[in-house]
């Protein structure tokens, strides 16, 4: 109003002609119908109401809210992100309500500091981390795993997420998937061998609440699915075909310009395999067995007149699953594998268990079971982890270094009495003398009792629900040992983590509703045990809205939250960021980047720094 330079106003360094010119701007912003609130941490609810006397008493034309961050959720959670989305949604009900604009004023995400294009976009005002292109998402409707990447774009189809109060994994519905731009990334390891490659400010939830990934630590615990529901009624591949798949990756050669062949040192097997090529593939295939020494070498030779174009009924087979042409360190599990049922998935892994998998028992002064599978592909064990998963049996994934022998081998090993049960009542062994090994595995596992140091409840939540269930009902710690049939130990009780089954005993000792839902609950509490850096590239995240949460690489993950604005207008000046080099001085950019009913584009600006004003090119001024 007054066209004095802002600072000097703020000192009062006024010149003796500037005191009348800023009186007369005074007298004319007090005939003004502007009302200025500074309640802090104002919630939705208290802005409306005085929104609403003001409209009843004044009319009211324009709501401005400076800004919205810092009002205060109805129902404060340890989610920001979820209370911020909250309260965006109340003010577009305020809009809606009222008839009139309410425009707040957002932060955004310091990621676009970090990026060599500094102009903002919708993806800053998520407020969220983001995962690299390589990230698999199972799809809830199929059973198969896409790339985050191969999923941008899209909308409307379902992932499984967690129900945050009942702690089960329901099916969600994905509004958004979208990239985030090029961002320095971190790789995350737990204790069974996940991992996955985030953004530093990516949520992951622990037991106290949802985590940056630069807020972890080695040794934290976080949420993994406990299983992985299948949903997948129809078969699309034979009992056949996923036995013949899981011999051929295992222990075939299915080069180009090489001859098909399966290779045991087990003839039954050798017999096997000769047994599926025939019934899948009749007399286009003639399998022959020849023995080399101590090998049975299994020869799937054509019988097709190949000419020009003409291939092998198998080698069309493989192509089409993409299990074709891949040395043993680059092979796979396809993933027509991951949309069969229970009941296929064990077929397959069944068979692929009795070509490099291990199940025997260890005798000596330590006698333990030893159930594994190695490979020299990391990413073969990673896709036999996940199918197990969608078994119920968590198994460890682990890296062995060679050294000069060769490549790392990865071992997936099946531990845990529950885990080595399960395994042996699914999967079971494919020919006798495997099972006779299993059988002597399942005799010793069941005379044992359970270690209770893997599938836990972390320690924080004796502080967390027990402890203040407890006091609520006026339950003493000596009740509590008693209630639970343990000696009394004093303290020491509340320095450990809770096995599933102490858990459900001390919520019911305790009378803590939600320590037993922790206890009979979806997830598997593991820890962290590394986070290194790992490069830059292009991140992506997805929208979910409800859970707000997501599985991505068999790890709970935070989903990032749209806000629910009709318009969003991002302002952006390039020689604050380019002061030297900028082709635009003194312009400030004001970009329509969302706009629900209508157009989106650019509309620039002249900036005023010292007046902090806007004013458009052709001088018709614009109040900041």
């Amino acid at each position: 109003e007054t066209r004095i330079d802002s600072q000097r106003l703020r000192r009062g360094d006024l010149a003796d002609h500037e005191w009348a010119i800023f009186l007369e701007s005074l007298a004319r912003l007090s005939e003004t119908r502007i009302f200025i609130d500074d309640t802090p941490s104002i919630t939705p609810m208290q802005l409306r109401t005085k929104c609403r006397r003001l409209y009843a008493e004044h009319g009211l034309d324009l709501v401005m809210i400076d800004y919205l961050q810092l009002m205060q959720a109805e129902h404060p959670t340890s989610n920001r992100v979820q209370e911020v989305s909250e309260i965006s949604r109340e003010l577009k009900g305020l809009a809606r309500e009222l008839d009139v604009p309410v425009v707040a004023a957002a932060q955004l995400s310091r990621a676009v500091e970090q990026r060599q294009n500094k102009r903002p976009q919708l993806s800053d005002l998520r407020d969220s981390g983001c995962l690299t292109g390589d990230t698999l998402i199972p799809m809830a409707d199929t059973g198969s795993r896409m790339p985050m990447r191969d999923l941008i774009g899209q909308s409307g189809f379902a992932v499984w997420a967690l129900n945050q109060e009942t702690y089960q994994l329901e099916r969600a519905v994905v509004s958004a998937a979208f990239s985030t731009g090029v961002k320095k990334v971190y790789r995350l390891t737990t204790r069974l061998g996940r991992t996955i490659r985030a953004t530093a400010n990516h949520r992951f939830m622990t037991v106290e609440g949802w985590r940056r990934l630069d807020e972890l630590a080695s040794g934290l615990h976080i949420a993994l699915p406990r299983r992985m529901p299948v949903n997948n009624p129809n078969r699309t591949m034979s009992d056949a075909e996923l036995a013949l798949l899981g011999h051929l990756i295992g222990d075939g050669c299915t080069l180009p310009r090489h001859a098909i062949q399966y290779t045991t040192k087990e003839l039954d097997l050798a017999e096997r395999v000769v047994s599926l090529t025939s019934e899948l593939f009749g007399l286009e295939i003639n399998p022959r067995i020849r023995q080399e020494r101590t090998w049975y070498q299994v020869y799937l030779s054509s019988t097709r007149h190949h000419t020009h174009g003409t291939r092998s009924a198998i080698s069309e087979w493989l192509d089409s699953l993409g299990a074709w042409g891949l040395r043993s360190y680059e092979k796979r599990v396809p993933e027509a594998v991951f949309r069969q049922d229970s009941d296929g998935i064990a077929t397959f892994l069944r068979h692929l268990w009795c070509t490099d998998g291990c199940m025997r028992m260890t005798w000596g002064q330590s006698p333990r079971p030893a159930i594994y599978y190695a490979t020299s592909s990391e990413g073969l064990a990673r896709d036999v982890q996940s199918l197990l998963l969608r078994l119920g049996i968590n198994a460890t994934l682990k890296c062995t270094p060679q050294g000069e022998k060769g490549r790392p081998q990865y071992h997936v090993i099946v531990t845990g009495k529950a885990e080595v049960i399960s395994f042996g009542h699914q999967l079971g062994a494919v020919n006798p003398a495997r099972q006779e090994r299993l059988d002597e595995i399942l005799v010793y596992v069941n005379g044992r009792e359970e270690n209770t140091n893997r599938d836990v409840i972390p320690q924080p939540v004796w502080d967390l629900h027990a402890r203040p269930a407890m006091q609520a009902v006026g339950v003493s710690h000596r009740e509590l040992y008693a209630g639970i049939g343990t000696a009394y130990g004093g303290m020491t009780i509340l320095k450990q983590n809770m096995s599933r089954e102490r858990a459900t005993r001390v919520a019911q000792a305790a009378h803590s509703a939600k320590l037993l839902t922790l206890a009979g609950s979806d997830v598997y509490w593991d820890q962290v045990i590394a986070i290194e850096p790992d490069g830059e590239e292009e991140v992506f995240d997805l929208t979910v809205p409800g859970p707000h949460n997501f599985i991505a690489n068999d790890i709970i993950v935070h989903n990032s939250i749209e806000q629910d604005a009709d318009v969003v207008m991002f302002i952006y000046r390039d020689d604050y960021y380019n002061p030297d080099t900028s082709e635009r001085p003194n312009i400030a950019e004001v970009n329509v980047a969302k706009h629900r009913n209508g157009p989106t584009g650019a509309i620039d600006l002249f900036w005023h720094g010292k007046l902090a004003t806007f004013r458009n090119l052709h001088r018709q001024e614009v109040e900041l």
